[in-house]
């Protein structure tokens, strides 16, 4: 899922409710302390989400909310990303080869005292699959059988879609092949139920943004319930009461700030007024390592910093065009002098799958590059147009677009204009087509090449590159077949070596999630997919 290098966003409003926070606390205590007494997480959130709804979002600010409300059919393990824990279902077993899956739900309520039932999780897996809706994460739901015919209306009834409720409490799932870590998919939100009663009297199930995800509608089956909701100031979660686990969940709020400025969520975390940052800026980092700081933490991270590419607008439509501007990105360089983070990307799936091959195909070679423009008809950069590059609104991003903006000038005679943009004007663009290049980074969903190639299909939700390749799509498809993992990855390898001889995309790092976390804060285990289950959080001794 996306997550941007980001700025400062909406200082004003942000601090005017940093502001109201502030005055509810007592004495000249730090908030984070008062706070820690009355279990009540302070993070930040980095961003104001785009929405609330679990089907029409990709990002992680709103993946860290939305996990809080809602709860799927299994929940994301306390330690280990490769593992999931029991959620809405209590137990599953898969047939022989992996390609059916049966889930046995528990006796679980939604926040308004109604039974989960395994009919929630139909209704909600045919309104992502609906044609008129418009799901950008749709294809998550592609392994189901016969969904993506479904989704494009090749079949229009939903009873041929491998999706059963027999009775109230068991949900049979059938894919269209062999799938082992099916399990680890259903911990994305994409999966999660929807209340069926508070979507029909907003009128939601085709329809977005309709009022159901504000604090006084919303209805969920989390370990949270939605308290509060001051755009562009803070979200505020409360225990929720009704979750079937509720006595293990030790939090009693989690209080998420939308700061996108490095800089700024620093000052907060060292002035006692957050307990947990969304990253650090470039020229603390080595201090940090260096001090030995307890609160630094340097986590391993399976993404991948990348641009994107239009390979609609003019000139980008052009491989040898885009295979230039990768060869003349110095990456070693971004991570050592700029970043100061992970190592230069060799493709777009990073490390952290062992029996996976990791690419190691995008070298540095400037001359090359020039030589491929000029034969693209642009020598030294003559006639080629200026490239429109959008960012988030991050003072890390823009250092970086600038630093890249200077190479490509340098050795390719290529400009761009850098336009920074607030996280939902981001995705608005990028769903649009208004960008030439855009960066961001991208976390798997599941510790799987997949995840990753996935988003580069043709159509694809997130594939906002108008990349397009049928060999590409088919490997994909026949990976999808296989049931030996060996021969599953050897298949996805010959996939991405086609993306990296393309380009739509330029992979720029691997990294490691750096960010600030107060030393009282147990049960907050390093995890690559971060994906860290809140109701495992816990205050311990400062």
């Amino acid at each position: 899922m996306m997550k941007r290098f980001r700025k400062l966003a909406f200082l004003s409003a942000f601090l005017s409710g940093i502001s109201l926070f502030l005055a509810g606390c007592g004495g000249g205590a730090d908030p984070a302390d008062e706070a820690m007494a009355e279990g009540v997480f302070l993070v930040n959130n980095g961003a104001e989400p785009r929405s609330l709804d679990p089907h029409i979002v990709t990002g992680m600010p709103e993946h860290r909310i939305i996990k809080a409300l809602l709860e799927g059919l299994v929940g994301d393990h306390p330690s280990d990303s490769g593992k999931v824990a029991p959620g809405m279902a209590s137990a599953w077993e898969p047939n022989a080869d992996a390609s059916e899956w049966t889930f046995y739900l528990r006796e679980a309520s939604w926040s308004n005292g109604d039974p989960v039932t395994a009919g929630h999780f139909r209704y909600a897996f045919r309104r992502i699959l609906n044609p008129d809706f418009g799901a950008p994460y749709v294809s998550m739901l592609f392994r189901v059988k016969n969904a993506r015919a479904y989704n494009e209306g090749a079949i229009t009834d939903f009873a041929k879609v491998g999706v059963k409720a027999p009775d109230p409490r068991t949900l049979v799932v059938t894919l269209d092949g062999p799938t082992p870590y099916f399990p680890l998919m259903l911990t994305h939100y994409t999966w999660f139920p929807v209340h069926p009663d508070t979507l029909e009297s907003f009128d939601a199930f085709a329809r977005r943004d309709t009022g159901w995800t504000l604090p006084e509608n919303h209805v969920g089956n989390g370990p949270f319930l939605l308290k509060e909701w001051k755009p562009n100031q803070r979200i505020i979660v409360e225990k929720n009461p009704r979750y079937w686990d509720a006595e293990n969940v030790a939090l009693n709020a989690i209080h998420f700030f939308p700061v996108q400025d490095r800089q700024t969520e620093n000052r907060m975390f060292r002035s006692g007024q957050l307990h947990k940052t969304d990253g650090i800026p470039y020229n603390l980092r080595q201090r940090y390592r260096d001090e030995d700081n307890p609160a630094f933490r340097e986590d391993p991270m399976f993404a991948t910093g990348y641009l994107g590419l239009n390979t609609l607008h003019e000139g980008l439509g052009d491989r040898r065009v885009r295979q230039a501007l990768s060869l003349a990105l110095n990456r070693e360089l971004i991570v050592r002098e700029v970043t100061k983070n992970g190592v230069a990307a060799g493709g777009f799936v990073p490390p952290g799958i062992p029996a996976y091959a990791n690419a190691d195909q995008l070298p540095y070679d400037p001359e090359k590059a020039r030589q491929l423009l000029a034969e693209a008809g642009y020598p030294g950069g003559a006639g080629f147009p200026v490239l429109e590059f959008i960012l988030a609104n991050s003072d890390t991003s823009r250092t970086l677009a600038e630093v890249i903006q200077e190479m490509w000038r340098r050795e390719l005679g290529v400009e761009i204009q850098i336009l920074n943009k607030e996280w939902q004007v981001l995705i608005a663009d990028m769903d649009n087509g208004h960008f030439d290049v855009f960066l961001l980074s991208w976390i798997g969903d599941y510790l799987d090449p997949a995840t990753f190639l996935k988003i580069m299909r043709t159509g694809d939700g997130n594939n906002r590159t108008g990349f397009a390749n049928q060999r590409y799509d088919a490997l994909l498809q026949k990976a999808n077949q296989r049931a030996d993992l060996q021969e599953r990855y050897r298949i996805l390898r010959e996939a991405e070596s086609i993306l990296l001889e393309e380009l739509p995309i330029l992979p720029i790092s691997w990294a490691e999630y750096l960010y600030l976390l107060d030393p009282a804060v147990e049960g907050w285990a390093p995890k690559p997919l971060m994906n860290q289950p809140y109701k495992a959080v816990r205050f311990g001794e400062p």
